[in-house]
């Protein structure tokens, strides 16, 4: 493929972006470079509730889940980028503990709308009594087993 057919591909590909006239400009392009997907879709797996309520426990017990929370939502945009992350260090990672939770994880932020109800199930459980506000994601978490 010669240059002006790679460039004419790649204005077709970004006029969705664009004006009516197809033109993009870099500011268009900008806008639209770090979008988040809505996070209303996800369904959590069991794996994936059984994991989540694990490492909550374990934050729990530590009173580290409001630092684990913060710092979700602050790299909530990275979400798919932490899965790659997990990927690309799953044979480190079990050979010194259970490969089957790295898996889970790996898969789990693998889609979009994980890290939401990450954080939504975890103040859940966090909560003393009963949930009365609607969670500000979108995403519902299912209610905690007893």
């Amino acid at each position: 493929m010669d240059g002006s057919a790679a460039g004419l591909e790649l204005a077709q590909s970004l006029r969705v972006f664009g004006s009516s006239s197809g033109r993009v400009t870099c500011m268009q392009w900008w806008k639209h470079a770090f979008a988040i997907a809505p996070a209303a879709g996800f369904t959590p797996t069991v794996a994936e509730r059984e994991l989540a309520d694990r490492v909550h426990a374990e934050l729990s017990r530590r009173g580290l889940t409001l630092p684990a929370i913060v710092l979700l939502e602050s790299f909530r945009p990275l979400g798919y980028l932490a899965s790659q992350a997990v990927w690309f260090s799953h044979p480190l990672l079990a050979a010194v503990t259970r490969a089957d939770g790295w898996q889970v994880l790996g898969e789990m932020l693998e889609r979009p709308g994980s890290v939401d109800w990450l954080i939504d199930r975890w103040q859940l459980l966090e909560s003393p009594g009963p949930v009365t506000a609607a969670p500000t994601s979108g995403v519902v978490p299912a209610e905690p087993v007893e």
